[in-house]
């Protein structure tokens, strides 16, 4: 579907502001469609005066459609629909009724939108083609669509600020409320009432004060605001909490009284606290795994402390390398909601790891990290941590180099990751150590990448690191 500003720039003369406006009746618009049992399209009068553009289109989900044409950038010359023309000409609203269907009210009705002292659009009401039942709860539909299209009309409808979130804001089949002036309910839906009996009222919902009934039912005191929201005094949406259930109550300033729409969420808001639930165990179980991790890395520190063998010192600084850079990851792991993390951070963390063994090696080299912002998840920080782990302790250990550069960049949809020294270099690059082992291994399984080495004597050495 086109743009409405789009639209708007290239065949009409309208501000911004009456732009906005018409922007906020669209967001808005499916409510007073389901309410009419009528498709609406939005109609806006070209710059030449030569007919008119239609720029945005509703169909109700209460009623079949009446137009089952997509109209949105049709064209349609004056003279085509003579109540537009009178609508426009006149503004004020214009019905059609059509011979063939005496039990509709209206074929077609064309509404001015009155908008800087002119009429800036006309919003068209389709009534649906099937014959309707005349029961009370249409009657109360159809009444309340009469009264916010005279709202639309003249722009009290929507409220600017006020535009619900379609998402969450209930709809008219959800449940609906008529308030009186004074706030008591003076018609209650089927759906309204069952939601009121899932918070536990066990009176007669008509003729109660609907403010003073959320009060008395909510588990959590209730302010003015609520207050005024609920007893149809102001617009807008607010959420009711009971033991037993929980609702979202939207309400509708009229001209006389309030519509009030109302939405059981119970089952929604349960779901959604089993799992921040969920996440908030898989949290605790990173915080402990780190716990233990650590504590193991502890025992091996004692122990190394402990051992007058520097190849037994050497072999339980790599063990407390790889056993931290777990660690490190499941720390991360531990603070965030999604079961991700930044990568930087645990790169971070890696470096800080190493800066505290590599006493143990014998040299404590400087580190340079150049790493974008980006969030993995934990089934790749750990692989990945563990493949920068053992890179960096070979580094250390091994090349005694002064200066280890780590560089992480993104290589098509996947990394690239490359840590390079200034240390003394190899003739020829071996990957069979247990350390490369382990790189490759989790590289190629894990990661679905590839590992390359380039070194040579007295220039030091490059690994770098792929993943898809």
């Amino acid at each position: 579907m086109r743009d409405l500003t789009a639209l708007v720039e290239e065949h009409a003369d309208l501000t911004p502001d009456i732009v906005a406006s018409l922007a906020d009746l669209i967001a808005a618009w499916d409510l007073v469609s389901d309410l009419a049992f009528s498709d609406m399209v939005l109609w806006v009068p070209t710059w030449n005066d030569a007919g008119y553009i239609a720029v945005a289109q509703v169909r109700p989900s209460t009623a079949s459609t009446a137009v089952p044409e997509d109209l949105v950038g049709t064209f349609l010359p004056r003279g085509r629909q003579t109540v537009f023309d009178q609508a426009l000409a006149h503004g004020q609203p214009v019905l059609a009724r059509d011979p063939s269907r005496p039990w509709a009210p209206t074929s077609l009705e064309a509404v001015p939108l009155v908008r800087a002292h002119r009429v800036a659009a006309l919003l068209a009401r389709y009534p649906s083609p099937v014959a309707r039942g005349g029961s009370a709860l249409e009657d109360i539909y159809l009444k309340a669509a009469d009264e916010l299209v005279a709202m639309i009309s003249v722009g009290d409808f929507p409220v600017r600020d006020q535009v619900e979130d379609a998402l969450e804001s209930p709809r008219v089949g959800d449940g609906l409320l008529r308030l009186e002036e004074t706030g008591r309910v003076d018609y209650a839906s089927p759906n309204a009432v069952s939601a009121f009996r899932r918070l536990g009222l066990a009176t007669n919902l008509v003729g109660a004060n609907l403010a003073e009934l959320v009060a008395r039912l909510s588990h959590r005191p209730v302010g003015g605001g609520v207050t005024a929201v609920v007893g149809g005094r102001a617009p807008g949406r607010v959420e009711v909490e009971a033991p037993s259930g929980t609702v979202v109550i939207r309400s509708i300033p009229l001209a006389e009284g309030s519509l009030v729409l109302i939405r059981d969420v119970s089952e929604v808001r349960r779901g959604q606290r089993t799992v921040l639930s969920r996440e908030a165990t898989i949290r605790e179980i990173h915080h402990r795994v780190k716990n233990n991790l650590q504590t193991v890395g502890a025992l091996l520190r004692l122990q190394s402390r402990r051992s007058e063998l520097v190849e037994t010192r050497t072999a339980l600084a790599e063990a407390q390398a790889r056993i931290g850079a777990i660690a490190v990851v499941h720390e991360a792991l531990s603070t965030d909601a999604d079961s991700e993390a930044e990568l930087s951070v645990v790169i971070g963390a890696l470096i800080q790891l190493m800066r505290e063994l590599a006493p143990a090696f014998g040299t404590v080299p400087e580190f340079h990290v150049e790493c974008p912002s980006m969030r993995l998840s934990g089934e790749r920080l750990t692989p990945l941590a563990m493949c920068i782990t053992e890179v960096l302790t070979n580094a250390v250990e091994h090349a005694q180099a002064d200066r280890i550069d780590v560089r992480v960049g993104r290589s098509g949809r996947g990394l690239e990751i490359r840590i390079s020294d200034d240390g003394v270099g190899i003739a020829s690059p071996v990957t069979e150590g247990l350390g490369m082992s382990i790189v490759s291994t989790l590289v190629e399984t894990e990661l679905g990448g590839e590992v390359s080495v380039d070194s040579a004597p007295d220039r030091g050495t490059t690994v770098t690191l792929t993943s898809g």
